[in-house]
């Protein structure tokens, strides 16, 4: 019995030619010899799946500051639109949103770099990412893990963001710093006419922190507005309704802000978005942008699905039918968790062209571990023998800014929770020395600027 001709067939198909500038699939070649960042993260784009979608994204962010450092057409700038304390406009005005948990993670330094550089131009985030920023500046938070139990974790004091722990003292602490800046604010408000928004109070509490390690203490120093529209969701919040009852009268201005944000957008010769999450960050910095038409580029990064309709989970291209991105734009949305991803994007666009991706070594640090039982033990870098401090406990109560040097006297967050045999690697010593394991050879073999987007 032979074999159906209509089984072969339907089998082996005859596929058309391939296009001439198709990309093969082929990932990173560790037997090259050539094991460096740039050269890794280059071989993304045809290796597939979402790490194609994080070679567009270099891409595309790479056209941003391709743009961002072109001249500014003379026709093209708009004199009349501009209003007291407003930024230089350049080429193409820089957009980034985050959402909290973001600054609450390590990507905060990330954000940082790029303010403190004056890399970016408006910055978008909810209440949690504002405050949790000047929280860090009076009190650390710790690495933990997803599974401690909550009940355990309360009696302690202790909140949990995910894998997360802040100490519960650390928003006492912003309590009794914000709350006679706020004082302050009101009594201007009285004998001044001051009218406050929420990204003038953030500028103001940038000024009051004068601390480096905070983002908003550069977007202060660079002139870089700061729009929060739901500056009271958080503690934040918590505290301005504490403040009512001690001495009411403060108000809010949400008018201002939104008129300044969109006329931010107007007024740009340019404009690029770069997001991080979804919520209310994404749609504000789209929703200005529709005032101009739509953004010229966007990236986004979340892990948001569009099947329910959320704006959080809406791909670039339901914002391209709303004008909120322009027709004729190239955006980019990459499936990943930011915390991941939006270091690497970096690297490979703003911190390369800056001349910041060579380091060498750094001396060792020490770093610290939360284990299964939520105890804390100590050991200096991993290319040095392991030595474990037994039997050191964790309390919130006894955490404070300089018990973070790795002995093992420091007491934090004794907890029974028992969650599985490993241990997390935390380093709770934020002044101290770093160490950077990543030497990223400039030279490469391929150039991303060849590589044609599909």
């Amino acid at each position: 019995m032979e074999l159906p001709s209509s089984v072969i067939d339907n089998v082996l198909v005859k596929s058309e030619d391939v296009p001439a500038d198709a990309l093969p699939v082929r990932g990173f070649d560790f037997s090259s010899g050539r094991m460096d960042l740039h050269s890794l993260l280059i071989s993304y784009t045809t290796t597939g799946f979402q790490a194609t979608h994080f070679g567009h994204a270099v891409t595309e962010m790479g056209r941003m500051l391709d743009k961002k450092a072109q001249p500014v057409p003379e026709e093209a700038l708009k004199p009349h639109l501009d209003e007291p304390g407003d930024r230089p406009v350049d080429n193409c005005t820089l957009f980034l949103g985050y959402t909290s948990n973001l600054i609450s993670s390590g990507l905060r330094e990330t954000i940082r770099y790029l303010v403190q550089n004056n890399m970016v131009d408006c910055l978008v985030t909810s209440a949690g990412g504002i405050e949790e920023d000047f929280i860090k500046c009076m009190g650390h938070m710790y690495v933990g893990d997803f599974k401690l139990k909550g009940s355990d974790l309360r009696s302690k004091g202790i909140n949990r963001t995910g894998n997360l722990l802040v100490p519960n003292n650390n928003y006492c602490k912003f309590e009794e710093w914000l709350m006679p800046i706020l004082d302050r604010l009101l009594e201007e408000q009285r004998s001044q006419n001051k009218v406050w928004t929420p990204s003038t109070i953030i500028a103001e509490l940038g000024k009051e922190i004068n601390n480096p390690d905070s983002v908003y203490y550069w977007a202060y120093k660079n002139n870089i507005p700061v729009f929060c529209p739901a500056l009271t969701d958080g503690s934040l919040g918590d505290v301005i309704y504490f403040h009512t009852f001690k001495n009411p009268g403060l108000i809010v201005d949400i008018v201002q802000d939104i008129r300044k944000i969109n006329m931010i957008a107007v007024k740009a010769v340019n404009t690029g978005m770069i997001i991080l999450g979804g919520g209310v960050i994404k749609h504000h910095i789209c929703n200005a942008n529709l005032m101009r038409n739509g953004a010229d580029f966007a990236v986004y990064v979340n892990t948001g699905q569009e099947f329910d309709g959320s704006d959080a989970g809406a791909t670039p291209d339901e914002a391209i039918s709303w004008g909120k991105i322009k027709t004729t734009a190239r955006p980019v949305k990459v499936f990943a968790d930011a915390t991941l991803v939006f270091p690497l994007l970096v690297a490979e666009t703003f911190a390369r062209r800056n001349g910041d991706n060579k380091h060498s070594p750094g001396p060792k640090r020490k770093k610290r571990y939360l284990d299964s039982d939520m105890k804390a033990t100590s050991s200096v870098d991993s290319d040095s023998n392991f030595n474990p401090v037994a039997n050191t406990s964790f309390d919130a109560a006894s955490c404070t800014d300089n018990d973070v040097d790795g002995k093992a006297s420091t007491d934090c967050c004794d907890t029974s929770s028992k969650v599985g045999d490993t241990k997390t690697d935390m380093d709770c010593d934020s002044n101290g020395d770093t160490k950077t394991n990543v030497d990223n050879d400039t030279d490469s073999h391929v150039n991303q600027a060849e590589i044609h987007e599909q």
